[in-house]
């Protein structure tokens, strides 16, 4: 049998292949607009659930790395070491030695300061000095120099042996983190 072209040529079969027409394009349309809908949305779950994954696996990695540190810092200052002579306190990530403090500080009780390297101790900070607990290692943060809006991020200790106050400052490594 064979299609002449003279079906579409009455008004009726006009009318029935414009709704037969309808009746195919309209529902695959809401189907490819209701399925990018989801899909999109799908993605969007799991992207959002890799990258809390990576955040959790990233902010445990920075704080077990923050607990090292400071347990180092507090062996070395136990064992009665010159930490502002020995800025080899370093870590080694496979082949690159990376070191775990920028700068060791000591500052004794006559005020006077003994470091590793020259580092920016905020004026108000070397007020407040005294109202650091004692004997506790606090993890402190300040810019790196007033005009920028880099931080530095620090392991405080005050130890007071026999009411004599000596204070270590050391300032982490951000390639350490």
């Amino acid at each position: 049998m064979r299609i002449s072209g003279t079906f579409l040529k009455s008004k009726v079969s006009q009318r029935i292949a414009l709704l037969l027409f309808i009746a195919a394009v309209i529902p695959a349309m809401l189907m490819t607009l209701l399925s990018n809908q989801k899909l999109n949305q799908l993605i969007i779950n799991y992207e959002h659930q890799a990258l809390s994954e990576k955040s959790r696996t990233y902010a445990l990695s920075a704080f077990s790395n923050l607990i090292f540190a400071r347990n180092r810092f507090e062996d070395e200052i136990n064992a009665g070491n010159k930490l502002y002579e020995a800025n080899t306190l370093s870590l080694n990530f496979g082949q690159k030695n990376v070191a775990m403090f920028d700068a060791i500080t000591e500052i004794l009780p006559d005020g006077s300061i003994l470091s590793s390297q020259q580092i920016d101790i905020p004026a108000s900070f070397l007020q407040r000095l005294n109202t650091i607990k004692p004997n506790v290692i606090h993890l402190t943060t300040w810019p790196n120099k007033p005009s920028t809006a880099n931080y530095s991020v620090n392991l405080v200790l005050r130890q007071v042996d026999r009411n004599i106050a000596t204070v270590y400052i050391a300032t982490i490594n951000p390639r350490y983190m």
